[in-house]
């Protein structure tokens, strides 16, 4: 595969998240470099830890073209805002990366889109269908079947069951739990913890064991 210089929209967490997992995929023999952050707030040439800051958001298309670009942009409450941000810049899909743990399992028969994440030991079973722009944490497990829209985010050792559809930005706290045949909505957000048993509306934000609603987000 040879050498991929990587470009990351957004801050420390996000470069943290990405250079950690790139060390292992360089161990496994993937050589991914991180080359720098695309940043809105934070002036060119200022470094964010050892890194540089390459210029704005819409600065991607000065970046050269073999560089590879990913978003991990996720946040709950705000994941509207955050959509319409990357979709607004217009980048083909060729750009993006997929940044695959080596210590993740992937079934057979599973579709990626472009600019997903998969964490450390995190699962994919079989025939699973994952959209663009979407992440899943370390250590959680997606059952077999599954159907993950645009921009949904799985947190740290969340278990989705087989058969679940999670709406385009659907946002899943760590250590939650949803049962199988279940549809999350769009820009809902599971707490963390939260045992989900039933359906979930579109815009809902639900806690608890088992999940109840307690508000609709504002997105």
């Amino acid at each position: 595969m040879g050498r991929v210089p990587l470009a990351i929209f957004g801050g420390r967490g996000a470069g943290l998240l990405l250079a950690d997992t790139a060390r292992r995929m360089r161990e496994s023999g993937v050589v991914v470099e991180v080359v720098g952050f695309l940043n809105d707030q934070v002036r060119a040439g200022s470094c964010i830890g050892s890194l540089p800051v390459l210029g704005p958001f819409e600065h991607w298309d000065a970046i050269p073209p073999e560089t590879k670009l990913a978003a991990p942009l996720h946040k709950v409450g705000d994941m509207a805002r955050r959509i319409e941000r990357i979709e607004s810049l217009g980048i083909p899909s060729e750009r993006w990366f997929v940044t695959v743990d080596p210590t993740s399992v992937v079934g057979e028969g599973c579709r990626f889109g472009t600019d997903v994440f998969l964490g450390a030991h995190s699962v994919v079973k079989s025939m699973t269908s994952i959209g663009n722009h979407v992440a899943v944490r370390d250590g959680a497990s997606i059952g077999h079947d599954v159907v993950q829209e645009d921009f949904t985010f799985i947190g740290t050792n969340a278990v989705v069951g087989g058969y679940v559809r999670l709406g385009r930005g659907a946002y899943v706290g760590s250590g939650a739990l949803i049962r199988e045949h279940v549809t999350i909505g769009a820009m809902s957000t599971i707490g963390i913890g939260a045992v989900v048993l039933d359906n979930v509306p579109e815009g809902a934000v639900v806690v608890g064991n088992p999940a109840r609603p307690i508000r609709q987000n504002r997105d």
